[in-house]
């Protein structure tokens, strides 16, 4: 009903194809009770990071009084992608869930979670950039400077204006620094590693 009136309030009719998922966090874990509702918004999370809608385990028969006919909602049956939906311009939708939670005393919950997209601007002019590391005393800088490089290495396409611009600014200046003009993330692994062997 709720659904039927926003679609009307819009000026549009519902959709011939459902678009909307139905699942449950019970049917794989059961009912935790007090912890049911974070269980609920774990397993969204977990969705939207690995864009993937589990199939509800354990289901054999729908509850005849659920009508799902001439509605927006489907049953997740089976473990599928979850693919993002394209509004009328053709733009992207972020992918959305809603997490409900009814406790036995009659209480209940209900958040809307969206996904978070970066946004990712170009800076103009970042071919060279000041990278700057601070720590308590020198031993401590140069085990910084070398799990910055482990991270690095595993993480090659990180955006080096984010990664110089969060050091500069989110983090304490200590007692023992350093600072290197560095051009990509390759020169910033080659300059730390040559900084943790004492070069």
């Amino acid at each position: 009903n709720a659904f039927t009136e926003l679609y009307k309030k819009s000026g549009k009719s519902l959709p011939e194809q459902p678009h909307c998922g139905l699942g449950l966090v019970k049917t794989n874990i059961g009912h935790l009770e007090t912890a049911a509702g974070i269980a609920g918004v774990l397993k969204v999370l977990l969705s939207m990071k690995h864009k993937t809608l589990p199939g509800l385990l354990h289901f054999s028969t729908l509850n005849p009084y659920i009508q799902l006919q001439e509605s927006p909602f489907y049953l997740v049956t089976e473990t599928k992608p979850w693919l993002s939906l394209i509004d009328a311009a053709g733009k992207k939708i972020p992918r959305r869930a809603g997490a409900s939670s009814f406790s036995y005393g009659g209480a209940n919950a209900h958040i809307v979670l969206e996904e978070y997209e970066e946004r990712l601007t170009p800076v103009a002019g970042a071919s060279n950039q000041l990278l700057v590391l601070s720590a308590k005393n020198n031993e401590r800088l140069k085990a910084y400077a070398q799990q910055m490089v482990n991270y690095l290495e595993k993480q090659p396409d990180i955006v080096l204006p984010n990664l110089v611009y969060t050091l500069q600014v989110g983090r304490e200046a200590m007692e023992e620094r350093l600072a290197m003009v560095v051009s990509n993330v390759g020169d910033v692994v080659d300059k730390l590693t040559q900084y943790v062997q004492g070069q």
